[in-house]
Formats: C-alpha cells, sequence, structure tokens
C-alpha cells in the first residue's frame, strides 16, 4: 500500500435509517474512516515486551503489527465536478506532516488517492513522477470507484443505511 483507508479511532457502525446525499457524506465522517499514507509496516516480537518489563496483561493488549503513517485530511466535502471526497495532507504547527503509529487492525483496505495537479505550477509538473507525486503534491481526490466495497461505502444507496 501506498495510501489506506483506516479508521481513526478503534469503534465504527452504521445507522439503520433512509438518509439524504449531505447526511450520507456525514456517515463516512462518523465512520472514522480517514485516508493515510503509509510510510513503513512493522511487526514487534512479544519478546520484546518482556525484556522492558512490561507487565503481561499490558503486553497481550498491545498490537504487535505496526504502521507509520502520514495522515490526510477527513473527507468532508465532495468535489462538484467529479463527486469524489477532497483531502490533502494533514500538517502539524511546524508544517510538517501529521505522523502518527497505527495497529494494523485499524486498516480498512487500500486508498487510490488522485493528485490535483491543477494546483502545482507548470514547472513542477514537469518533475512529478510515480515516485514523488506523494511528496510534491498536496491536494487529492479519494477514487471511491476504485473497489467494489468502496463504491458501496462511498456512494451507499439510502435503503441500505
Amino acid at each position: 500500500y501506498d495510501c489506506a483507508l483506516l479508521f481513526k479511532s478503534t469503534s465504527s457502525g452504521f445507522m439503520c435509517k433512509p438518509c439524504t446525499f449531505q447526511q450520507k457524506t456525514q456517515l463516512i465522517f462518523s465512520l472514522g474512516l480517514q485516508a493515510a499514507r503509509i510510510r513503513i509496516m512493522l511487526s514487534v516480537k512479544k519478546e520484546s515486551f518482556e525484556d522492558a518489563e512490561v507487565p503481561a496483561h499490558i503486553a497481550n493488549e498491545i498490537a504487535t503489527h505496526l504502521a507509520y503513517v502520514e495522515w490526510l485530511s477527513p473527507f468532508q466535502s465532495r468535489d462538484p465536478n467529479t463527486g469524489l471526497f477532497k483531502t490533502s495532507k494533514l500538517l502539524n504547527a511546524q508544517g510538517l506532516p501529521q505522523t502518527e503509529i497505527v495497529a494494523l487492525k485499524r486498516l480498512h483496505g487500500s486508498a487510490h488517492i488522485i493528485p490535483q495537479f491543477s494546483k502545482i505550477s507548470a514547472p513542477l509538473r514537469k518533475t512529478l513522477d510515480s515516485s514523488n507525486v506523494l511528496d510534491i503534491c498536496s491536494d487529492f481526490l479519494f477514487n471511491s470507484y476504485s473497489s467494489r466495497n468502496q463504491f458501496f461505502l462511498f456512494n451507499i444507496p439510502s435503503s441500505c443505511i
């Protein structure tokens, strides 16, 4: 994965009632799904907790499969031309990417994000390639058509909610 959908918290659930297009957008937000760029995945051996003298009852609750991620902004509005959710790099007060180490159990699936090239200067656009586009671009569209599951989740029929 380069980018993935993650649950911002560990709890989520669906509502059961008809809703409007705007309410569907709120549902996505309420589920806590957010895109993030995965920089590295790692696993920690349980023995490491013993070496650090972590009590067993705490060590059993600690996730051993982790990812270091750079968060993208929450999905809150859709692009008027495509209907896709807009997102951008989430930066901290120092202007650096907002990062976190998260348990892989929060991973929902891959996220296909489309750079918004129109917001990049023409000379800089010429330097873009697949290896640096996520570093250079800061605004993206989330492609909810990239899989059936994501299409259903992000374009939920009112009768299914």
